[in-house]
């Protein structure tokens, strides 16, 4: 069903609905004081309005996505996690294997938490391989220890329930990915959330849980490990977050390898994925200042660009589009529902010029729907009024 026929199903569904109200509540009316039509603005063979070429989560969530999008890539995460995986282990690990496993695990307590990515690798000395659990953050998060200690011990029932372990667990690295532009001055140890003296910590140490995560901190470093996609894609998600001079800088230094990045099979969708997120993403810089920069770089760059703000551009349209539709719906109904409200009153009592200005003040439907009902029911005008008050 097309957006325009989806509204007007919805309307002539709500026209029934306040019929039947009516109904319940009073005598049969006759039908034609009711609304029979509603306005509903007009749109011509557009084909889509839901925005099929934009990603909601996309722009509900960029960071995040942009994210996803980098490390999803075996490649990628391979040259990021060996360097920054202490050096004695990450010789052991064999990265050409590196496997993404899907980890989402259910508590009835938390509700559902998915981790953001979680890799397994197989390492000399660890039958069952290592795990590494990566996560991202663009805001400093206290609680971030618990939060891991939950996706961790939900990893460790999994690897339990399937019975591959042979009685074993394997190691779970967590690594977390910082982006913002504040300090990370949280805790990264379990233990530091504790409420405990040092004599009690002390005396207490054996039995508590205890784990530290590593934290990777884009804001305050100065080398970003990995393969240049990986620098790339990263040095451009903390720029976003240093202001506007930053950003555009980054993205004026970043121009050059992104044109050569283009052209290459491996990575041009990754780079198209980043030239949305530049566009999208909430910066101090403006779309216009990003669009400038990106489309001052010659050849497929340039293009790419100028295709992908003509896109969000037509998306943007279609968006606003479908929005009026629906407030057009709803405007519709209010000014059908006031119409009705005013001929009851004038066909019962002889007049509607107490209620039409109060009438005209009332934008709620459900509230209209309620009066509505009241001028088939009430025995004087003046019970309308009161109504209205």
């Amino acid at each position: 069903m097309t957006p325009i026929n989806l509204a007007l199903a919805t309307s002539r569904k709500r026209e029934k609905v306040i019929l039947s109200r009516c109904v319940e509540r009073f005598y049969n009316p006759p039908l034609d004081l009711y609304p029979s039509r509603l306005v509903v603005p007009l749109a011509t063979s557009f084909a889509s309005l839901s925005g099929q070429g934009m990603d909601k989560d996309f722009l509900q969530n960029p960071h995040d996505r942009m994210f996803r999008e980098l490390f999803t890539r075996l490649d990628s995460a391979a040259g990021f996690l060996r360097e920054v995986i202490p050096r004695a282990v990450s010789e052991r690990c064999s990265w050409e294997e590196l496997q993404i496993v899907p980890g989402t695990w259910v508590d009835e307590e938390f509700n559902e938490f998915e981790s953001d990515l979680l890799y397994r690798v197989p390492m000399q000395g660890g039958e069952l391989g290592l795990y590494v659990l990566l996560e991202h953050q663009s805001t400093p998060d206290r609680w971030m220890p618990l939060r891991l200690l939950i996706y961790m011990t939900r990893i460790w029932q999994e690897m339990r329930k399937q019975g591959t372990t042979d009685g074993w667990l394997a190691p779970v690295m967590p690594i977390v990915v910082y982006q913002g532009a504040r300090r990370w001055e949280v805790p990264t140890s379990l233990g530091e959330l504790f409420a405990l003296s040092d004599e009690a910590r002390e005396g207490l140490a054996p039995f508590l849980p205890a784990f530290e995560y590593a934290l990777f901190d884009l804001s305050h470093t100065t080398a970003i490990p990995g393969g240049i996609e990986t620098r790339v894609v990263l040095d451009i998600m903390r720029a976003v977050m240093q202001g506007r001079e930053a950003y555009l800088k980054a993205l004026e230094g970043a121009s050059g390898p992104m044109q050569e990045m283009l052209n290459e099979e491996r990575t041009a969708l990754l780079i198209e994925k980043l030239l949305r997120y530049a566009l999208l993403v909430d910066s101090k810089a403006s779309r216009l200042d990003v669009k400038m920069i990106l489309e001052t770089s010659p050849g497929a760059l340039k293009e790419k660009t100028m295709s992908i703000a003509e896109e969000l551009i037509q998306e943007g349209l279609e968006k606003g589009i479908q929005q009026g539709i629906e407030e057009g719906m709803e405007r519709g109904l209010c000014a059908g529902l006031r119409r009705s409200i005013c001929r009851l009153a004038r066909i019962r009592f002889g007049d509607d010029r107490q209620i039409a200005g109060a009438l005209e003040k009332i934008s709620d439907p459900m509230r209209l729907e309620d009066l509505h009902a009241l001028a088939a029911t009430a025995r004087t005008l003046d019970e309308l009024v009161a109504a209205l008050r």
